[in-house]
């Protein structure tokens, strides 16, 4: 029994040196510990080098309390793991969960993206955590950028979340007409399928092509953005809407639109007279060359309202239902349109007095 009392503190000791990680200091200029209210503090200043297994972490000066295993660390304070390296003014770290709360200037950097904030909470080993205050994300590989107020996010699953006056930005292969999408959250994943997921009053920009609605995803690989909630896209002078939109970019200029149930293309002829061509069908397609409208086509129930003009005079207005109607561009402004299959329709002159049904 006296061989096992013995031996009962040796595994004690043994428990808590495998459970507690501790603080290995390499340099300071000035190391001296203190006593305060029962708690051993080791303070640290001038040069400060310390390790906690793979993480090495620098700094001006620093407080290690070694009864609760925390480091605070201030001035120019640097933690890097081999894979992520992080920057602050001030941090605070728990090494048994390789844990830093971070404020004042904050960065997060790695091989292919950096993170800015002005308060972060990061899980060094999984790169996971959550920051606050004028939060930027750059994703170097793809020249993208997201920002927003707060944002929560995950290197291992690759999902970023940003709320507040959110917003997310990718540069083209000539740096005009940046692809700008805003809303109250946007989420990016990573990834074989990379994406942005746009909720709540979404709005997307690019050149001449504006869009706004409910929500929207933007794959960037294949340059497209999906629409859905209550969509509506301007280009030049038309309004496209339907219950779901497909946008298609070619180095971030707008190439193709696809209109899916309930679709209708709009473009004002004379805003005095308030005269609109309208196009509508099932599906409606809208192809662009150089972001200048080049064709659209209505397929299924299709109908149009079409105004005629000549050397810039009016000639009247075509109404016609069909099974596909074609309308074709010319200088920004429907120049021509065809009519296939089982087409009706009815020609109103310009001098018609009575209803146009």
């Amino acid at each position: 029994m006296k061989k096992h009392f013995y031996l009962l503190p040796v595994l004690m000791w043994l428990l808590l040196s495998f459970s507690v990680t501790r603080i290995q200091i390499i340099h300071a200029d000035i190391n001296r510990g203190r006593m305060i209210n029962g708690e051993q503090r080791r303070i640290l200043s001038g040069h400060v080098h310390v390790r906690n297994d793979t993480t090495h972490i620098y700094c001006d000066s620093a407080i290690f309390f070694e009864k609760r295993n925390i480091l605070e660390l201030m001035g120019n304070v640097l933690l890097d793991n081999g894979h992520r390296r992080l920057m602050a003014r001030r941090v605070r770290y728990y090494p048994n969960l390789d844990k830093a709360v971070c404020e004042q200037d904050v960065r997060v950097s790695g091989k292919s993206d950096s993170l800015f904030a002005d308060r972060l909470t990061l899980f060094l080993k999984t790169s996971s955590g959550h920051a606050t205050g004028h939060v930027f994300l750059l994703d170097k590989n793809r020249h993208s950028n997201i920002t927003g107020d707060t944002a929560q996010f995950d290197k291992i699953t690759k999902n970023f979340l940003c709320r507040g006056n959110a917003r997310f930005f990718k540069k083209d292969s000539s740096d005009t007409d940046p692809l700008i999408v805003t809303a109250d959250k946007i989420r990016y994943m990573g990834g074989e399928s990379p994406r942005a997921s746009a909720m709540d009053s979404v709005t997307i920009i690019q050149g001449t092509f504006k869009s706004k609605s409910d929500s929207a995803v933007y794959f960037t690989k294949r340059e497209q953005a999906d629409l859905t909630g209550h969509p509506r896209v301007w280009v030049e002078k038309s309004t496209l809407q339907a219950k779901r939109i497909l946008a298609d970019f070619d180095s971030s200029r707008v190439k193709h639109i696809y209109l899916e149930t309930k679709a209708k293309a709009i473009s004002l002829v004379d805003s005095v007279k308030m005269n609109y061509n309208v196009l509508q069908g099932k599906i409606i397609e809208f192809f662009l060359t150089d972001a200048k409208p080049d064709s659209i086509i209505s397929r299924n129930n299709a109908s149009s309202i079409y105004f005629l003009e000549q050397n810039g005079e009016p000639q009247g207005s075509n109404y016609a239902t069909s099974d596909s109607i074609f309308v074709y561009f010319k200088d920004n402004k429907p120049d021509s349109i065809e009519i296939i299959g089982g087409a009706q329709g009815t020609f109103y002159p310009t001098d018609y007095k009575g209803a146009k049904k």
